[in-house]
């Protein structure tokens, strides 16, 4: 009589291992979420033309525009991107 209890006991442990539950699986779900606009995150660059030296050569001078040019350009993209994300 006792060894039909302990396989009573035993007979549902045993009979849980043989099964795989596949209902049970990790499931990933997108939702946006809002996020609070901080603006004034994006800082000015170093412009090259106001680090000239008054009495610098009209070449430097363009060599420094020119450098400023391409800092404004990614300055603006990310002033633009910022107005986005807070618009």
């Amino acid at each position: 009589m006792r060894f039909i209890h302990h396989f009573l006991l035993i007979f549902p442990v045993l009979s849980g291992c043989g099964c795989r539950d596949e209902a049970v699986r990790p499931v990933e779900v997108q939702v946006p979420v809002a996020v609070s606009c901080v603006p004034g995150g994006v800082e000015a660059p170093d412009w090259n033309i106001a680090r000239l030296a008054p009495d610098a050569s009209a070449a430097d001078r363009l060599k420094a525009a020119l450098a400023d040019l391409e800092l404004s350009r990614g300055y603006i993209a990310e002033l633009e991107a910022e107005l986005a994300a807070c618009g």
